[in-house]
C-alpha cells in the first residue's frame, strides 16, 4: 500500500504542477496593460482539464482502496497499530516526536485490511509529526489512545501542533486540500476513506491544544468474538 501511495502521489503531482505553472502565467497575462485574454481564456482551460485528471487520478485510487478493503481478516487492533509505530519510529526519531500509548486491552476483534489500515493510521501519525514541525523539538509529541464507545472500537490520534482551524475540520479531508507548501494533501483523504470502505468514520475532535483524530470502527457480531 505505501508503495501504491507514493506511486499515486507521483501520478497527481503532475497535473497539480501544471495547475500552479498555469495559474501563475495567467497571472502574469492579468499584469499586462492590455492582456491578451483569448489566451488567458486557454490557459485556464488548461487549469480546468488538469485539474479533472488529478480527480480522476483520486477517484480510481478511492475505487481501489474500496476493492481492496474486501480483502479482510479477523485483527487486533492495537497490532495494527504497533506495525503503524515500527513503519513511523525513524521519523519520530529523526523529528524528536515522543510516543505516549493508552492502548485498552482485550478489545473486540474486528473485521478488516491490515495493511489499508496500518496506512490510514500511518498518514494521520505523518500528518501529525509534520503539524509540529514548527514548535520547539522538547514539546513534540503524539498521544495514541484506544477503547470502546456505543459506535465501536474508537482510535485517537493527538498531537501538541498548531491545531486544525474550525472551518478546516472537513476541508482537511479534500483531496489535494493542503495548509503546507510541501504537501500534496492527500494523506487524510486516503485515511477517511479507508476508514469508510470500512464501515467507520474518520473526524477532527475539538480541542483546546493541537488537533484529535479519531477513527470510529464498528464491530460485527462475527468479529466480536475471539
Amino acid at each position: 500500500m505505501l508503495n501504491e501511495a507514493i506511486a499515486i502521489a507521483h501520478e497527481v503531482k503532475q497535473p497539480l504542477t501544471a495547475v500552479i505553472s498555469n495559474g501563475n502565467y495567467c497571472l502574469r497575462l492579468l499584469s499586462e496593460s492590455s492582456p491578451n485574454l483569448n489566451e488567458v481564456r486557454e490557459t485556464i482551460q488548461e487549469i480546468i482539464d488538469a485539474g479533472n485528471r488529478a480527480t480522476l487520478i483520486i477517484s480510481r485510487m478511492g475505487a481501489d482502496l474500496a476493492r481492496q478493503c474486501q480483502e479482510r481478516a479477523a485483527l487486533e487492533i492495537n497490532d495494527i497499530l504497533s506495525r503503524a509505530f515500527e513503519l513511523l519510529r525513524p521519523e519520530l526519531d529523526r523529528s524528536g516526536t515522543d510516543l505516549a500509548l493508552e492502548l485498552a486491552k482485550n478489545l473486540p476483534l474486528l473485521m478488516g485490511n491490515p495493511v489499508q489500515l496500518q496506512q490510514a493510521f500511518v498518514n494521520v501519525m505523518m500528518n501529525s509529526i509534520e503539524a509540529m514541525r514548527s514548535i520547539p523539538g522538547q514539546r513534540r509529541a503524539i498521544f495514541v489512545e484506544t477503547g470502546t464507545s456505543p459506535k465501536g472500537i474508537f482510535v485517537e490520534i493527538r498531537d501538541l501542533g498548531p491545531g486544525v482551524l474550525a472551518n478546516r475540520s472537513e476541508r482537511i479531508f479534500e483531496p489535494l486540500f493542503t495548509t503546507r507548501t510541501d504537501g500534496l494533501g492527500l494523506g487524510l483523504p486516503i485515511s477517511r476513506s479507508i476508514a469508510e470502505a470500512h464501515g467507520g468514520s474518520l473526524t477532527v475532535i475539538p480541542a483546546t491544544e493541537g488537533a484529535i483524530f479519531q477513527f470510529i470502527l464498528p464491530i460485527t457480531a462475527e468479529s466480536s468474538h475471539r
